[in-house]
């Protein structure tokens, strides 16, 4: 289970992307022309996303002396939490980034796609499903650790 946990992320990411590809009934068909208003708001909400992730990782550092994070330490977990929290916060870049390169193509016209563009559309759908599931990952694991963060240690 924790071999799943660390990728499925990235498997899953990829499995989008790949069935994007090979199902033309999906990428034979271009975006409807109101993409770049979605796009931007995917930007805004990445670009949050990514501020609030650095929030919650100084906020696991400055919580340091809580009994909650001594156990995380003493079952070996503690550096795993932060890896999971920088790795959503490295998805939540390239998201941003990609997004933003993907405002800049012309979605206006009705003709079908080219191979670049369905490239470009698996490529921005494997950040966006990455994304989502490592948001999803740590905020399953950073809401267990507010839930418990009151819990003495057993003495």
């Amino acid at each position: 289970m924790a071999t799943w946990e660390r990728w499925y992320p990235l498997a899953c990411a990829g499995g989008a992307a790949l069935a994007y590809l090979l199902m033309p009934t999906l990428s034979g068909n271009p975006l409807p022309t109101t993409w770049p208003i979605l796009l931007s708001a995917i930007i805004t909400v990445a670009g949050v996303a990514l501020g609030f992730l650095a929030t919650i990782k100084s906020i696991l550092i400055s919580i340091d002396d809580r009994p909650i994070i001594q156990r995380m330490k003493d079952a070996g977990i503690y550096n795993k939490v932060v890896r999971y929290l920088s790795a959503a916060m490295v998805w939540s870049f390239w998201l941003t980034l990609i997004s933003c390169a993907a405002v800049l193509f012309d979605y206006s016209q009705a003709a079908p796609w080219g191979r670049r563009e369905v490239i470009w559309a698996a490529v921005w759908i494997f950040f966006a499903v990455g994304s989502l599931l490592s948001y999803w990952r740590i905020s399953r694991i950073w809401n267990t650790i507010l839930d418990c963060i009151e819990t003495k240690h057993p003495s």
